[in-house]
Formats: structure tokens, C-alpha cells, sequence
């Protein structure tokens, strides 16, 4: 027998103009972000101020879901006509705030907060209108058809959206009308905004009583959850179960990339369990509850896992929002693994009111991501400083100091994030320091007219801390130009084109550092051989051998530079019978646990002779 497909119904033009009236009348303060979004991201494309119209975008944005609960728990509650413009005024207010409060977020820290924040209405929207009531089967029919005419107003949007954006393209490339480039961004704002707002509103149920009177359940769900979704959350729990049983065995710790299968395992299994729920509630199909209790089971030791990598992580650097985020993902996890291990509950609305909480709870206050991110750096930060006399009862040095590279380093990484995320503001409890001591961090390093670069070199400036020379990377640059090295004696000056690799007669000569960083491996025909780098490594072990008119250091970002003459800053080897000398254009030498070691390379040419045992014959050439 084949499976039932979902029937598509194209709406007549009529119907759609009847539908987004009844969705206007019904849904006004919706519409009304939508086009107050729409305007600002189309103005902000090309504007100059585009940060503060991206704000209004935002703000408006999140007014979509926020507004839309809102309306559907008024009509399920019944709520008085006061009580119903009360909320609505909450609500603008809330998103007034939120505006308002986005004006002091760093630009790298604001499409995540509000991610955050519409991540978490959307929730709120799918549990909001059931919060009190117990109908398991009005509550799924409810966010099914929430799903479902979300992805069916993204179709009409992304079809309108490229068919009007080709037609613009011929327009410009056919009939050589000028289109700005901005055209295209404009078309998006109208469909994401204009369009796709209108063609959900228009399919949210309205009678909520016959939701939970329906039975529907289109076959098709049934077939793809059985034979796409749940197969592949076993193939998941079937790796994740493999890397738990090599880590036991080798002792080893969790690696980051974990979480991000963990998060795949736990949006599939949670979805494919959502989506079989009405089968499940029938008694010949019990086979699902068993499916569930292994899955739950399984993301068990999965969220276990998680934590570790993310303590791994925060134990080395601290806390960050994403660490954060996923540190609190994998206790809700857990959490919800384990409730639903041992009451064996079939209650599928515990799950988007429980997410709902934790990304509530997550966003705003002294608990949030955010707060917590910031004084887990800020206290990284002053413990170092603290620990050098550079930092004594939140007040700076007014002398520059030298601290170790490594510490050097995890400062400059902690100012750079705090800047990125938090701006200069976080430091605005200290004061003193080096330069500019009797002006405000908000007043020296914190104008709209710096760029976060600037201010990041103002803090790490103010704070006035330099790395001593041992143990930081150096690195060499060739102190002319590489072509006046000479070429005599060679057969055949190859350009390194993709910097690894050069041809070589119709081969190719491949050479790549060392897996101990201290030589290049070159292969050629089979064929490996090694040329050594051991004499640059010592060069830039003891930069002060170099003569004076030909070095030059530099502190600015803790790493020491040397630059070398072109003739010597070469390397030789043989393979395959062929000499090979690959010009240099700059490396870097870093301390690592076995010693010193290049990490990075750049070469800029290879020279081959056959003769390769003999030096090149300079004098024969310069006689003629």
C-alpha cells in the first residue's frame, strides 16, 4: 500500500487576499512589526547608520512570535478586553527595552542575543495557549499546524523572493536596465516581512476546540519518521555509543566536536519522537515506547560527554556564552533523559515549556550567559594581572610591566573578547594604568569613532603589560625581496602556486612541514626526503646574531620578528636525484612541549637541478 502525501492546495489570489485581511484584523500588532522590520532592514542595507536600523529590525523582529503568543492565549483564555491591552502594552514595552538596551551590545555579541531571544518566544509560543489544559491531542494538532504553514509561508516567500530576484537579474543583464545591488537585499525584507508573515497568520488554527477533537494524522508523517527520522537518531546513538567506549578505553578526554553531534542526536530524536507522538498513544503501536526509553537512555551518557568537554574547555579558559549555552543544553538534557528514564511520561509539552524556561532564565539577570561569561573573563583576567603586580585592589600600574608570553597571551585573548562581546565598559571598576590614567575606559577607548581594533590596543595600552622574550613565537621575514636571489646554476625556478606544491618536468614536487616542525618533507615521484630547518629554527632562537641593519623586532603583538637576508633565508634538499632549493618568504617558530619547532611556513619559490651532489657552477656562468 503507498503511503498518503500531504495534499497541497494552491490558494487562489482571491482566497489569499481574504485570508491576509482576516490575518491582518486578527493579528495587527504582528503585522505591524512585520512591516516596521521589513522598512528597517530594507533601509538599513545601504544606510550609514545601519547598526541602529539592524536594531530596529531586530527589536520588531522578535515582536512576530512575542505578539502571536500573545493573541492565541487571549483567544484560549478568554481574557478581558483590559486585560488583553494591558499584555499587548507589556509587550511593545518589553520590546521598546530591549532595543533600547541592545544600543550598548558589541556588534559580535547582538545577532546572538537576539537569536537567544527569539529562540525562546518561538518556545513560548508553542506551549503559551496549553499551559492549563490537558489535551495531549489539541496540544500536537495545535503545533503541528504551527510547523507545517511555518515551512509552507517559507515556500511562498523563497519562490516569490528568487522568481522576482531573476526577473530583476534579466532586467539588469538582458535588457541592461541598472539594478543596484541593494535590490536584491530590499526583495528579501519585502518577502521575509511582507509575504511570509501573512501566509502563516493566515493558517494559525482558530477554533481550539476542534483540535483536540481531531484525529488526523497524515500517513506520510507516519512513513517518513518511521523510515527516515528515527533510523537515523539510531545510526547517531550508535557512533556516539562507539566514541563513549573509545574514550573508557583510552582514557582520553571528550573532544569539542562532540557537542555538536550530541546536538544533532538530541533535534532528531526529540523531533522524530514529536512527530510519531499520536501513533504512540495507540495500543499496537507500544514499540515506540521502547524506541523512546532507548533513546533517552542513550542521550544519557551523550550529555554526560558533553559536560565533560565543555568543563574541559571552561576549567582551561573560562566561561563564554557558547560554552555557557551548551553547558545548559546538556543539563536540560540530562535532566529531561533522566525524568523521562524513570516516570516512563508520554507528556510531550514538558519539553518546549522546560526549553522555554532555560532560555528565559539563560538570557536575563546576573545568571545569564552573558553576566556570568563576563565575570568568568573579567575574573580570568585580574587573576593574572593580580598575580604580576600589575593589578592591586582594582587599581593599574602606572608602570609597564613584563609578564610571561603565555600570560601575555591570555590577556590579549581575555581583552579581545571582552571588547568583542562586552565592550570597554567591563573594565570601567579599574583605574590608574599606564596611559591616559585620569580618563574614564568609556571616555579614552570607547567613542563611536574608534573601531574595536582601537579599542582593543587602547585597553591592552591602558593596562601596559609586555610578554618577555622567552617563549614567545618569532618570526622570520626575508629582508629583500625574494627575486634578487640568484638563480644560477639551477635548471628550472618553479612558482609555488598553492604554496605547497610545485611542477616539476609534468610531476609534481609536494613539500609540507614535519610532523616535529624542525624540517620540510618533500616528495616527488614516491619518493620522501627531508630538508632540514634546524638552522632558521636557531636563528630565531637568537635573533641578536642578525646584524643590526638587518633586524628589526616588533612587540606590538607579542611576537618576535627577525628579518633575514633572501640568500640565506633558503632552504636545501634532495629527492629523486633532483636538488631542490625552496626560497622562503616568512615562517614562525613557536615554543612547544618538545622544544622549539616552525608551525607556520610560507614558501615562495622552488629551484631544481639534476647535479645533486654538486653546488651549482656560478663561476663558468659569470666568466661568459
Amino acid at each position: 500500500m503507498s503511503a498518503e502525501m500531504p495534499k497541497i492546495k494552491l490558494p487562489s489570489f482571491r482566497g489569499l487576499l481574504t485570508a491576509g485581511g482576516a490575518a491582518v484584523r486578527r493579528f495587527p500588532e504582528v503585522v505591524v512589526c512585520a512591516l516596521v522590520a521589513g522598512t528597517a532592514g530594507a533601509i538599513g542595507i545601504d544606510a550609514s547608520d545601519e547598526r541602529f536600523w539592524f536594531r530596529i529590525c531586530f527589536a520588531a523582529s522578535l515582536g512576530l512570535p512575542l505578539f502571536t503568543g500573545l493573541v492565541l492565549t487571549e483567544e484560549r483564555r478568554g481574557w478581558t478586553e483590559a486585560v488583553r491591552w494591558t499584555l499587548r502594552a507589556a509587550g511593545a514595552a518589553l520590546l521598546v527595552v530591549w532595543w533600547a538596551a541592545s544600543g550598548g551590545w558589541q556588534l559580535e555579541i547582538l545577532p546572538v542575543r537576539f537569536f537567544h531571544t527569539a529562540a525562546t518566544l518561538h518556545l513560548a509560543v508553542a506551549v503559551l495557549p496549553y499551559l492549563r489544559a490537558k489535551e495531549p491531542w489539541g496540544f500536537w494538532q495545535y503545533n503541528r499546524a504551527l510547523f507545517f504553514r511555518f515551512l509552507q509561508a517559507v515556500v511562498y516567500a523563497a519562490a516569490v523572493f528568487v522568481g522576482t530576484a531573476l526577473a530583476v537579474a534579466a532586467l539588469d543583464n538582458l535588457l541592461g536596465v541598472p539594478v543596484p545591488d541593494e535590490t536584491y537585499g530590499r526583495l528579501w525584507f519585502a518577502a521575509a516581512f511582507g509575504l511570509h508573515p501573512l501566509v502563516f497568520l493566515a493558517g494559525v488554527p482558530v477554533n481550539f476546540a476542534s483540535l483536540n477533537e481531531s484525529r488526523e494524522y497524515p500517513q506520510w508523517l507516519k512513513v517518513f519518521s518511521q523510515n527516515v527520522l528515527l533510523p537515523l537518531v539510531a545510526v547517531y546513538v550508535a557512533i556516539l555509543m562507539v566514541y563513549m567506549a573509545k574514550i573508557l578505553i583510552t582514557g582520553t578526554w571528550p573532544s569539542g566536536w562532540i557537542s555538536y553531534l550530541v546536538s544533532a542526536l538530541a533535534v532528531l530524536g526529540i523531533f522524530s519522537l514529536l512527530m510519531v507522538h499520536p501513533v504512540r498513544m495507540r495500543t499496537e503501536e507500544s514499540w515506540i515506547d521502547r524506541y523512546a526509553l532507548g533513546f533517552w537512555i542513550a542521550v544519557l551518557p551523550s550529555a554526560a560527554m558533553v559536560l565533560l568537554a565543555v568543563w574541559q574547555r571552561v576549567d582551561q579558559y573560562g566561561i563564554t556564552e557558547p560554552r555557557y549555552l551548551l553547558g545548559a543544553m546538556a543539563l536540560w538534557l540530562a535532566g529531561t533523559a533522566l525524568h523521562r528514564t524513570i516516570t516512563r511520561t508520554r507528556d510531550i509539552k514538558t519539553i518546549p515549556m522546560t526549553l522555554a524556561a532555560v532560555g528565559a532564565l539563560s538570557l536575563v539577570g546576573p545568571w545569564s550567559a552573558y553576566s556570568v561569561a563576563e565575570r568568568s573573563q573579567l575574573g580570568r583576567i585580574e587573576e593574572i594581572l593580580t598575580s604580576n603586580d600589575v593589578l592591586s585592589g582594582a587599581v593599574l600600574s602606572s608602570e609597564q610591566r613584563e609578564i610571561s608570553f603565555d600570560e601575555w597571551r591570555q590577556v590579549e585573548d581575555i581583552v579581545r573578547y571582552m571588547v568583542d562581546h562586552h565592550g570597554t565598559g567591563a573594565f570601567a571598576g579599574w583605574s590608574g594604568g599606564v596611559v591616559a590614567a585620569d580618563e574614564s575606559w568609556e571616555t579614552e577607548v570607547a567613542t563611536d569613532r574608534t573601531t574595536v581594533h582601537e579599542q582593543i590596543d587602547g585597553v591592552m595600552a591602558r593596562i601596559g603589560v609586555r610578554p618577555a622574550s622567552a617563549g614567545r613565537p618569532v618570526e622570520l621575514h626575508t629582508a629583500s625581496p625574494p627575486e634578487s636571489l640568484s638563480t644560477e646554476g639551477y635548471d628550472l625556478v618553479a612558482a609555488t602556486g598553492t604554496g605547497d606544491e610545485a611542477l616539476v618536468a609534468g610531476d609534481t614536487l609536494r613539500f609540507a612541514l614535519s610532523e616535529d616542525g624542525r624540517a620540510i618533507v618533500l616528495s616527488l615521484g614516491g619518493e620522501e626526503a627531508r630538508a632540514s630547518l634546524e638552522p632558521l629554527i636557531e636563528r630565531a632562537q637568537a635573533p641578536q646574531t642578525v646584524p643590526s641593519d638587518e633586524a628589526a623586532r616588533h612587540e606590538s603583538d607579542g611576537t618576535g620578528t627577525v628579518e633575514v637576508p633572501a640568500s640565506e633565508f633558503v632552504v636545501d634538499g634532495t629527492v629523486q636525484g633532483i636538488a631542490v632549493r625552496l626560497v622562503l618568504g616568512w615562517l614562525r617558530v613557536e615554543d612547544l612541549e618538545d622544544g622549539p619547532a616552525v608551525t607556520e611556513i610560507d614558501v615562495e619559490a622552488a629551484l631544481l637541478r639534476q647535479a645533486a651532489l654538486q653546488p651549482p657552477d656560478t663561476s663558468s656562468s659569470r666568466d661568459r
